[in-house]
């Protein structure tokens, strides 16, 4: 189907198609949006799950069309609207759906990193190929999971002789692995704190300009506070009572459970704290949101430990978008398969992060990353991250440019005023759109 739009300010003419590309083991049916011109940039785009469609991707943020999220957040959604936003003027588009989901189908159920990277790559080669674009610039973008999924493809394409120019994490997830909230786990309660002391902001808590409290609380974890927590029981009473004070300031959680909890203070735990008073609960994936407590998923399972006690009515933005996927696709790209459109494929508890189960394992995600750029010396990273988002932090987002051994000269690290999915405040995504458009082009 041939479409006209305005995306980044530009007038363009383009095709929008639902493509199906066969490959070993798969059925990858893709939503692809190419345009007119030479030597265009393409943009893979995925979501997480781990193993989830595009949905979010395509019809929350880059798409042609894209619902429209007013920005009272406890607003009620307006419709699907023209997306000026659309990064279709900066690269032809191409969402990825891993097979079990969306209308991709796998003749195994995918259950494990590993399987699910071959078949991306797989896929991304041979879409190359079918398209005469063996030499056009790739970029790969993925949102949660899909990070991890486009790290590891980033390093697998690089090894196979593919130019890949661009890798954009959204809620990156690579170092998911150390900055995970378990009780030993100091550098947990480290990353997590700017987040904290950002979405108690936003609730009323704490004082001051939002930049000018999460760079303090930045700096505060960097120093004070990790090295109160490395000291333990060894830290003297009043250290501890002085410490606690500081951080009730910081995040708006009274100084009391602060002492009570040894200084430490899960994700979840703050999501259960802050809004205790007036009976609400925190929403995981974007702070902003809170509602009634509604239960929490079984004890020790991953379920509980990635999402924690959940928020009754805190899911709008999901459900918006995922009411609007299958008329879009049905009424704008006249798809047909006579297939469910599935929301979600494979079983996260069954899922195998890594191809050893020895207790000493590693799983460098982003490292993966850091391999791929000494293949490719022209390749760069960006990294957005929602402000309010209490899955994957802004303090994860800035340890793993840290610590994962990417040139820091080739990484650009961006905070949004928003949560996991940032680009439903429409301020947000055009800052975000603008942000990546730039970097697509090649600018500073």
């Amino acid at each position: 189907m041939t479409h006209t739009g305005v995306f980044g300010g530009r007038t363009m003419t383009y095709t929008a198609q639902a493509r199906q590309t066969t490959i070993p083991g798969a059925r990858i049916v893709s939503f692809d949006y190419l345009a007119e011109g030479p030597d265009r940039p393409v943009l893979f785009l995925c979501n997480g799950g781990p193993i989830v469609p595009s949905a979010f991707l395509h019809m929350g943020a880059f798409g042609p069309r894209r619902v429209a999220f007013p920005y009272d957040i406890h607003a009620p959604t307006t419709g699907v609207v023209g997306n000026e936003h659309c990064l279709l003027d900066a690269a032809d588009l191409v969402f990825y759906d891993p097979p079990g989901t969306g209308y991709s189908r796998g003749d195994t159920e995918l259950a494990g990193v590993d399987e699910d990277v071959d078949r991306m790559v797989t896929w991304v080669r041979q879409w190359l190929h079918d398209h005469d674009r063996a030499n056009a610039p790739v970029h790969l973008l993925g949102e949660s999971y899909g990070t991890i999924r486009v790290a590891l493809a980033a390093r697998e394409l690089a090894e196979a002789g593919v130019r890949v120019d661009g890798v954009s994490l959204l809620g990156q997830a690579t170092n998911i692995i150390e900055t995970a909230g378990r009780t030993a786990n100091i550098l947990s309660y480290v990353s997590s704190l700017p987040t904290l002391t950002a979405v108690a902001h936003y609730h009323g808590k704490v004082e001051g300009p939002l930049e000018q409290a999460v760079d303090e609380v930045f700096a505060f974890a960097a120093t004070d506070y990790v090295t109160a927590l490395l000291r333990g029981p060894a830290l003297p009473a009043q250290d501890r009572d002085r410490l606690a004070h500081r951080l009730a300031r910081l995040t708006g959680v009274p100084a009391a459970v602060w002492i009570e909890r040894n200084l430490r203070l899960t994700k979840h735990e703050f999501r259960a704290e802050l809004l205790r008073e007036d009976g609400l609960v925190l929403a995981m994936h974007d702070g902003r949101y809170a509602g009634p407590p509604a239960g929490s998923p079984s004890p020790g399972s991953i379920e509980a430990r990635m999402v924690g006690p959940r928020a009754s009515g805190t899911d709008t933005v999901p459900q918006a978008i995922d009411a609007a996927i299958e008329p879009h696709l049905r009424d704008f790209l006249k798809t047909d398969l006579g297939e469910e459109y599935r929301r979600t494929g494979g079983d996260l508890e069954q899922w195998r992060w890594g191809p050893s189960t020895s207790p000493f394992a590693d799983w460098p995600y982003g490292h993966a990353l850091t391999e791929a750029m000494t293949l490719l010396p022209g390749l760069r990273v960006f990294v957005g991250t929602g402000m309010y988002d209490l899955s994957t932090t802004i303090g994860a987002a800035e340890h793993a440019a840290a610590q994962c051994g990417w040139p820091p000269e080739r990484v650009r690290l961006h905070r949004y005023e928003g949560g996991h999915l940032m680009y439903s405040v429409e301020s947000t995504l055009r800052r975000l759109a603008a942000d990546l458009r730039a970097f697509i082009g090649g600018q500073a």
